[in-house]
């Protein structure tokens, strides 16, 4: 079994859109059984509406896409109620946190509430890290200790 951990889909700011039909297509081709899938940045900047459609994408492949709801920690109490929605209304399996496309860094105490949220949900958070300034291994290890 292969497992693609980090693919997204959806309408996107800075590329063409990535469709359900072309990440199948994709996961075909490259043997892929299962994907871990995310939303791409949308134009809209509404994660919330990104994260609503995601569901309903996973929701027509649940034996080969499990689903990542996307939030913006710099939108505080609108964060944590995208997340809440992504989990508990949306039924998705966890969080995706991208600080280098939101800029953010990921040490920051305003993702403290995003994380708490998670480990109170009992839910994975996937961050896209390795970026300079903020997302850097050992910035991610700082927010894993605090």
């Amino acid at each position: 079994m292969i497992i693609d951990v980090n693919a997204s889909i959806g309408r996107s700011l800075y590329s063409k859109a990535l469709g359900l039909a072309d990440l199948l297509s994709e996961m075909k081709r490259l043997k892929i059984t299962r994907a871990v899938v995310s939303p791409l940045l949308p134009p809209s900047f509404n994660f919330d509406q990104a994260n609503r459609q995601l569901a309903e994408i996973v929701s027509q492949h649940p034996r080969k896409l499990i689903g990542l709801g996307r939030v913006d920690p710099r939108l505080g109490r609108k964060a944590l109620r995208y997340a809440h929605n992504a989990i508990e209304q949306y039924r998705l399996h966890g969080l995706k946190l991208h600080p280098w496309e939101e800029h953010y860094p990921i040490n920051h105490p305003m993702v403290y509430p995003v994380m708490d949220y998670a480990q109170e949900a009992r839910v994975p958070v996937l961050i896209a890290g390795g970026y300079p300034t903020v997302s850097h291994a050992l910035q991610i290890l700082e927010l894993a200790q605090a």
